[in-house]
This record gives C-alpha cells, sequence and structure tokens, in this order.
C-alpha cells in the first residue's frame, strides 16, 4: 500500500533540468511508482502550449494543471477538464492599472502571449524559454482584453528581478481579496483569480479518484508553488528552491539537478 496515492510536482526547476528536460532517471522513478499504483501529475504555470508536447513526448498521461491552476487538462485528448480564470472586465481592470504604472505585462491567447508592446529584454528571454509567441496590440492591452471578451488565466509581469517582491505586495493590496499574486522565477509576477491556485487543482485532481488529501505529497521550488506544498499531506521543497518557502515548509530534497523528486518518491 502506497502512503501518498497522489504526488504533484512542479515542471521548471522541480521536476525539469535547467534546461527544461526531464532526466532517464526522474522518468524511470515515476514510471515504477506510477506501476505500484500511485498517481503522478504535473503542476505549472506554464500556458498548455508550452508543456503539452512536452508531457507528450515524456510520456505523461491523464491531467495536467496548466497556468498554475487555472486549467487542467487531459494529456493525451487535451481536452479541457477544469477551469478558473479571471473576469474579462477584471483583466482589463488589472491591466489598467499596470499601463498607469508603466509595468509591463500580457495575457494569453492560443499559442501567444499578448502585450502593448514587448519592450522590455526580459520578456523576450521569456518567450525564448517558453517557445511562445508574442502577439502586439499597439494600443492598451485592456482595450483588447475587452474586445475579446473572453476570461482570461493569467496575468504576468515581466520584470527586473528587484522589482517582483514590491510589485507582490503592492498589487496584492490594490486587489485585495480577488487576486492571488506570486513569481515562479525570479523577473516574473503572475496575477490569478482569487479562486486559482496549485493547491485548488491538486485537490481537484485528488477528488476525482477518491484520493484524501493527506495522502498526498506535492514538490515545487518557488512562491506559485507554496500552496500546494501546504496543501498537501506531505510538501517537499527542492534544495534548490526559495529559501523562504524551505524555512516556511522545512521538507527539502535535493535539487533538480541530482534528480531530487525521483530520489524522494522512490522512498515511497
Amino acid at each position: 500500500m502506497i502512503k501518498y496515492k497522489l504526488v504533484a510536482a512542479d515542471f521548471d526547476d522541480t521536476l525539469a533540468l535547467p534546461d527544461a528536460t526531464v532526466s532517464e532517471e526522474t522518468l524511470k522513478a515515476v514510471k515504477e511508482y506510477e506501476n505500484r499504483g500511485g498517481k503522478f501529475i504535473i503542476a505549472t504555470g506554464r500556458m498548455p502550449t508550452a508543456i503539452m508536447k512536452k508531457a507528450q513526448n515524456y510520456g505523461f498521461k491523464g491531467e495536467i494543471i496548466c497556468f498554475q491552476g487555472a486549467y487542467i487538462y487531459d494529456i493525451e485528448s487535451e481536452k479541457e477538464l477544469f477551469s478558473a480564470t479571471l473576469d474579462c472586465s477584471f483583466a482589463a481592470e488589472i491591466s489598467h492599472y499596470l499601463t498607469e504604472r508603466g509595468i509591463y505585462h500580457h495575457v494569453y491567447e492560443g499559442h501567444n502571449a499578448v502585450t502593448q508592446a514587448a519592450t522590455v529584454p526580459e520578456a523576450h528571454e521569456y518567450y525564448r524559454l517558453t517557445g511562445c509567441g508574442c502577439t502586439e496590440t499597439h494600443e492598451p492591452l485592456e482595450k483588447y482584453i475587452l474586445a475579446q471578451n473572453k476570461r482570461v488565466p493569467k496575468v504576468l509581469i515581466v520584470t527586473d528581478p528587484s522589482n517582483v517582491l514590491p510589485y507582490i505586495a503592492e498589487l496584492s493590496g490594490v486587489f485585495k481579496g480577488k487576486v492571488n499574486v506570486n513569481t515562479s522565477k525570479p523577473w516574473l509576477v503572475e496575477i490569478v483569480d482569487i479562486g486559482t491556485s496549485k493547491a485548488i487543482a491538486v485537490d481537484w485532481v485528488a477528488a476525482r479518484y477518491g484520493i484524501k488529501q493527506e495522502e498526498t505529497a506535492c514538490f515545487g521550488d518557488s512562491l506559485n508553488d507554496l500552496s500546494m506544498l501546504q496543501y498537501a499531506g506531505l510538501g517537499v521543497v527542492m534544495e534548490n528552491g526559495d529559501p523562504s518557502i524551505k524555512k516556511i515548509i522545512g521538507n527539502v530534497c535535493p535539487p533538480n539537478t541530482e534528480d531530487g523528486v525521483a530520489q524522494f518518491i522512490k522512498r515511497f
């Protein structure tokens, strides 16, 4: 009998190596865990198009959590199973505030990020790393959001690392009780609906299989992983993770460069 019947792991800097590949050692450990009856899922802040093909190519099956919990998809069929997104008018309100503050940001549509103008160097690095394209509106992004009249999974700020914590504090105050604001990289600030988190998404998957909260284990490295690390029966932070998260959670496994997730789940 497996103590932890569901394992959820962040992708970047947790399950994956620094080059965003997954090692054979980790894939083998995941497969062995699944063969023993465990359920393994990826819980990432990435947009679906930036993770789906990777998951398919590595042979992962079942659910995958994207956009920090805003969407859950089935990997094989690519069917949407769950969503918790920002209302169109509220996303436009957030965009208006950021534009007035001169803060670079984008939203998402299909395979692309959408922004008024890709003006900061960090933005181009983000597009390179994720493989997503960038559509420039050349008009206030809030107008585009309202014209599209679609719910928005996430508003992403790409900025200098020195701005990240101040922006998180500022936006958490301005939109208190309406959004979750956190980060997954030293140069990103992620804004999602208050009803969106990796914890909520992991709980949704667990309930789907009749798995109890105490029977879940979650692995992560950054602030946007904190909710699921606190939710899980066992939360584990990567050695390469945010020091502040390690202080909160306590359980630490070897870094992603040493297949830390694989080393830990072998104990299950």
